[in-house]
């Protein structure tokens, strides 16, 4: 059937710096979205946020078959009908970044669309040549392309696409601050933009249990502050007001005032450089106050004890007037913002949740992470995220262990398991994958912690060539994860070498009193999933909903109804009041917290 679909055309300036939550373009600019919306991938950019090329469609598939046209960035409809001067098209233009190396075969190709309908190639980017070291940094890179009056019609469009292999999350380019305008048509623009997201509150972890948090706050948070901007202006801007400010979203609680960011002669921004500074709580010659005894003293809030997760959000802003603020340059106002939360719940992590490479080992080779217990705990599963960033390993067999003490020959836990890819059960770019620890039998062995050191890791157990063997999520913006990382070829346990780029492992081992069911697939041997019962059906009043294998605090639930719309949402309980419903058909999803979609089941109510 053809298929017609209007849109509406839009009007100069046209400008995205991709600095909102991904991973979806925005649908107002772009009609497609197959690239990456991130704030991970990029390294300096010039603004927060970018748009990602690679190998994977927009749900974190490989395209597969053969290397060739990959993702796509194609602009909404642009009126360029009758507009006078020059109309140029400006980008910044990254290779890698903090992801794969594109070869030189690779390229991303920019392309107008003439007024027939036909796509032109106006710009061609080629990969990285063979002789560049695979360490060798790639800076942002400003490029300016002209509109020719050929290609100024009512329907005018741009895209970018990239050429790749086409096997996962390889051969990255990472694109940023696009604008097509006929005013403002050069690198200059009145904007101080955040360049990166602030480093969680602890000095260690990403996330970790409040239990083993509490009585040990001088030693768990983060002494400093980390900060990054860029001033696109022709000279230096000043960024006041700014503020940083902290606040738990559960309780509302702020265990410090907002107070000012950038201090004294810091506030003055200097244009065309990516500035990177870091500010001690204890306060600094800068003029930043000493806030870190009272932050202390805030953290140790009895209303933290009660709540089963805490959400601690670290936020900056800045709200400088000399930056332009007109119609088509909203993304200006929108960089003066970033944010990231910190989570306390039932695990530990070093990484912040995205994956920008993988980490692998030989036939027989084991990989170890370490962490610290600061009370007696009970570790219930593992979560780890395996990325698409080589062949497809569902097929291979790897040994999850665990050490209490010390890394020695004798593993006080180990299980014979086979990699699943989070993305082929539900619908997640980042996901994990949950092992229960389980016997022979498929009984749940938790594994008693005493408090102090313990160590997470996998044997990869399947022969395989070197890069094909089983990858496990390595996050490059956690270098400082580097050190507790730990590999063992045959010859003893030793740290990683130097020429392995700083990062963090993406497993989270998983403490507490229940044990979190498994990602829900029969593909992973002796795994148990939960069920999900819902009675009476058809339901008049109360509808029970009876969970088994999990916990109700781990799930939430979402009723649509028969035609796909949302009727309520929220955390999942044991019953529902179906009464208050209109008599129909509905379907009741049921979701982990991390995103997996455990069950689905339909419900009829009647009267």
């Amino acid at each position: 059937f053809a298929v017609r679909v209007r849109h509406d055309t839009i009007t100069l300036p046209f400008m995205d710096d991709f600095s909102y939550v991904g991973p979806l373009t925005n649908s107002r600019l772009w009609l497609d979205s197959d690239v990456f919306v991130n704030q991970t991938f990029g390294e300096q950019p010039p603004s927060i946020g970018v748009a990602t090329f690679d190998g994977v469609n927009a749900r974190g598939k490989p395209y597969g078959g053969d290397a060739g046209a990959a993702d796509r960035l194609t602009s909404t409809y642009i009126n360029l009908n009758g507009v006078g001067g020059n109309v140029v098209l400006t980008y910044w233009l990254q290779r890698r970044g903090l992801g794969d190396r594109p070869e030189i075969q690779d390229s991303v190709v920019l392309e107008f669309r003439a007024q027939n309908g036909l796509w032109q190639d106006v710009e061609n980017f080629p990969g990285a040549p063979a002789s560049q070291p695979n360490t060798a940094v790639e800076p942002f890179r400003f490029y300016s392309t002209p509109v020719s009056p050929d290609f100024r019609h009512k329907a005018f469009q741009f895209r970018f696409r990239n050429y790749a292999d086409r096997q996962g999350v390889l051969d990255n380019w990472n694109i940023d601050y696009i604008r097509l305008d006929n005013i403002q048509t050069d690198t200059f623009i009145n904007d101080v933009a955040f360049t990166e997201l602030p480093e969680p509150i602890l000095s260690r972890y990403t996330s970790m249990p409040w239990r083993h948090f509490r009585n040990h706050e001088a030693e768990q948070l983060s002494s400093s502050l980390e900060v990054g901007v860029y001033n696109h202006a022709n000279q230096t801007l000043n960024a006041s007001p700014s503020s940083v400010s902290l606040t738990e979203d559960n309780t509302g609680i702020q265990p410090f005032a907002p107070v000012t960011l950038f201090n004294g002669l810091d506030a003055n921004i200097p244009n065309g450089m990516n500035i990177n500074r870091t500010y001690a709580l204890s306060g600094d010659a800068s003029g930043f106050p000493n806030i870190l005894s009272g932050y202390l003293i805030g953290m140790q809030n009895n209303a933290f004890n009660t709540p089963e997760r805490l959400e601690f959000n670290l936020e900056y802003t800045l709200s400088n007037t000399s930056q332009i603020n007109q119609a088509g340059f909203s993304a200006v106002q929108v960089n003066d913002r970033v944010a990231r939360t910190t989570v306390f719940d039932e695990y530990f992590a070093y990484d912040d949740g995205s994956a920008e490479a993988g980490l692998v080992t030989s036939e027989n080779g084991q990989i170890a992470v370490h962490f610290t217990a600061s009370v007696a705990d009970t570790l219930r599963a593992v979560r780890i995220h395996f990325p698409h960033t080589s062949a497809n390993t569902t097929d291979q067999t790897f040994r999850l262990r665990v050490w209490v003490g010390a890394l020695d020959g004798t593993p006080e836990y180990q299980a014979l398991l086979q990699p699943a890819y989070a993305d082929a059960y539900f619908d997640t770019l980042q996901g994990f994958t949950t092992y229960p620890l389980m016997n022979a039998n498929g009984d749940l062995t938790p594994l008693a912690l005493p408090a102090g050191d313990f160590f997470v890791g996998w044997q990869q157990v399947t022969p395989c060539s070197f890069t094909n063997c089983v990858a496990v999520g390595y996050d490059k913006n956690r270098p400082q994860a580097k050190p507790f990382i730990s590999r063992n070829s045959g010859n003893g346990w030793v740290e990683l070498p130097a020429t392995t780029i700083g990062g963090a492992l993406m497993i989270r081992p998983v403490v507490g009193d229940e044990t979190p069911s498994a990602t829900g697939t029969d593909d992973i041997p002796a795994q148990p999933g939960i069920t999900i019962k819902v009675f009476p059906n058809p339901a008049t009043d109360l509808l029970n909903i009876q969970l088994t294998g999990g916990a109700y605090h781990e799930h939430a639930m979402a009723l649509y109804n028969s035609v796909g719309q949302l009727i309520l949402s929220g955390p999942l309980t044991p019953t529902l009041d179906a009464g208050a419903l209109p008599p129909g058909l509905y379907f009741l999803h049921v979701l982990h917290r991390e995103g997996n979609v455990r069950s689905v089941n339909k419900v009829m109510v009647v009267r």
